[in-house]
């Protein structure tokens, strides 16, 4: 046996998590290797085909990794989705309070189940003590829901961001 032990197992992840003041309940886990698990939640009520909330919680516990690198990854693969007829609509933010926490904010459009959809994700991306862990939450809207979707999103944004940026980290393991 040498000095480094590979990791076996990958980061495991709560049953539910909490976001402002919702419970969601985990629906799907993957783990691509030993290094990474991402774990999806769900509200009791939704559809998981075509839901319009859900919280993913993944863990990255590979050293070396940063924030930056995991922003890097996450703008590409969901601008790849987006089919409006602008570039993807985002914003990055670091947390003020010396944690090294960062947000991306972002808006796009895309087709789920046949339907045109639009979504409102923030991201935040959270120095731990097993590496990273990434709390994403989703808001969703279809067909004829996206006009009030996104007329009352303009108005919630803000406050949307804040109940997020309050909700608590939850508790992971590697």
């Amino acid at each position: 046996m040498g000095l480094f032990r590979r990791r076996v197992a990958a980061p495991t992840a709560p049953p539910e998590v909490e976001v402002a003041g919702v419970r969601y309940r985990q629906h799907r886990t993957a783990s691509p290797d030993p290094e990474n698990a991402s774990h999806l939640y769900l509200p009791p009520d939704e559809d998981p085909a075509r839901f319009r909330r859900r919280v993913q919680l993944d863990v990255h516990t590979a050293r070396g990794l940063t924030p930056a690198t995991v922003l890097g990854h996450w703008l590409p693969l969901h601008a790849a989705r987006h089919d409006g007829p602008a570039e993807m609509n985002h914003e990055v933010f670091t947390a003020n309070d010396g944690s090294g926490e960062y947000l991306l904010d972002f808006l796009l459009s895309h087709h789920e189940a046949g339907l045109p959809a639009w979504e409102w994700n923030a991201v935040r991306v959270i120095p731990h003590r097993v590496g990273l862990v990434v709390l994403a939450w989703t808001h969703r809207a279809y067909g004829e829901e996206i006009d009030p979707f996104l007329t009352g999103l303009g108005a919630e944004r803000p406050a949307l961001l804040g109940r997020f940026m309050d909700a608590p980290v939850p508790e992971v393991t590697s």
